[in-house]
């Protein structure tokens, strides 16, 4: 009986002797693996500390500089974040898309068909918000009898495709207050044949209180690609004695400088001649090429402004137009320094040429970064189309106007456009 009970317990102690040695090495390994970590981590922070120590002072000045940029453009996103109008609510988001409808923003329509709501609301569009801008500055000035502004202070607008001129001779009635810029004397001396679109030489030109006396001094740079048409430009404005205010340049404006093919010759006046114009009938018709097209002198608006412009006028830019046929997103793209100092800026988004690659939104978030505050630009009306506002179907190539104004240097018209806006808003209206 002993001798069995031995033999037992002996079957026992040997799993438990085993087990017991198993958990030893186990113990043994942990605790091995723990002290090798802390020697590694020790020996990673002694390299860090060596290697800061004999850092070369290039990086240490690169890290501060990149630093100092990084706080200056936060300062600038805070401040034009500052003076950005508050951001779209859900019920101004539901009032845009029940006025500016996506029904027929989509492949059913062509877009040259224009049927899209914000082609039909901002087509002419009737910049009133500007307009009252300026009737403000004259009446102000006629109130307290000041009737001259100094060079630095002189209004200036350019003209990205200034066509006829229509458009640019209102403009500068507009900042000078002076009535011998009309246009029915423009209309007279320029003897063309062919209408606007939107029929701007028999529109309504800015209000003038001839008995105010409120004259500015400013000039209107008028850039043209077409050669035909800048020839008679320059010819009107010499002969009607503007040469010194109403500037015209025969260039195309894109993003970049070199040379582009326009049609130089054929009939004055047609509207909806384009950079791609050229490029077709080279491929198509290379005699209609050789007999209509020339070389263009081919700026960015910077190059322009800086190397270029008959007057070099460094200041304030008023009022900037851009009218180039489907290449208006590549002329902000060359515009950099010019759009910091422009007050208040207007376009066209189509689906032709580079804007049928770009989207608008791309352009709205880039001049947000610039300060600038876009919208639809309808006729006393406005739709803002900021990030807040944004709606899927404005993303549709349609051909449409749209306004941005610089919230930081212009913010009353900031104001004045916002508060068309919020009005439009309140109006039953439907496209």
């Amino acid at each position: 009986m002993k001798i069995q009970s031995k033999h037992r317990n002996g079957k026992r102690s040997g799993p438990l002797l085993l087990l017991k040695v198993l958990l030893c090495l186990i113990v043994t390994i942990i605790l091995s693996l723990y002290s090798y970590s802390i020697q590694k981590l020790r020996a990673r922070r002694d390299n860090n500390n060596n290697n800061n120590n004999n850092s070369p002072k290039i990086y240490q000045q690169a890290a501060l500089l990149h630093s100092q940029q990084q706080n200056s453009n936060n300062n600038n996103n805070n401040n034009h974040h500052h003076h950005r109008p508050p951001k779209c609510t859900p019920e101004q988001r539901s009032q845009i898309l029940k006025q500016l409808t996506p029904d027929r923003c989509n492949e059913k329509y062509h877009s040259w068909h224009q049927k899209c709501s914000f082609t039909r609301a901002t087509k002419c569009p009737d910049s009133t918000w500007i307009d009252s801008h300026y009737e403000s500055i004259h009446s102000h000035a006629h109130a307290h009898a000041n009737t001259k502004t100094p060079d630095n202070n002189a209004f200036v607008a350019i003209y990205v495709g200034c066509n006829k001129g229509y458009d640019a001779v209102n403009a500068l009635r507009m900042g000078t207050g002076n009535s011998k810029y009309n246009k029915n004397t423009w209309a007279e001396q320029l003897k063309e044949s062919y209408g606007s679109v939107c029929n701007q030489n028999k529109a309504n030109e800015f209000p003038i209180d001839e008995e105010a006396g409120s004259v500015f001094g400013g000039s209107v740079h008028c850039i043209e690609p077409v050669k035909a048409m800048a020839n008679r430009l320059k010819d009107t404005a010499k002969t009607l004695g503007w040469d010194d205010s109403f500037f015209v340049t025969e260039a195309a404006i894109s993003k970049e400088v070199g040379v582009q093919y326009f049609q130089g010759a054929g009939e004055v006046g047609i509207e909806n001649r384009g950079f791609d114009d050229c490029g077709v009938m080279k491929e198509k018709y290379p005699e209609d090429f050789k007999k209509l097209c020339v070389e263009v002198p081919l700026y960015s608006l910077d190059y322009y402004m800086e190397q270029v412009a008959k007057k070099k006028d460094n200041g304030r830019i008023h009022l900037l137009s851009i009218d180039v046929e489907g290449y208006d997103f590549d002329v902000l793209l060359g515009a950099n320094r010019t759009l910091t100092r422009t007050e208040y800026l207007e376009f066209e988004y189509n689906w032709m040429g580079s804007w049928g690659k770009q989207n608008l939104i791309d352009a709205v978030m880039m001049l947000d970064g610039l300060g600038f505050t876009c919208y639809w630009a309808g006729s006393d009306k406005a739709w803002r189309i900021d990030e807040s506002c944004w709606l899927d179907h404005f993303s549709w190539h349609a051909w449409s106007n749209v306004a941005c104004v610089n919230r930081i240097i212009n913010p009353q018209v900031a104001r004045n456009i916002e508060e068309t806006f919020i009005k439009t808003l309140q109006e039953e209206v439907v496209y």
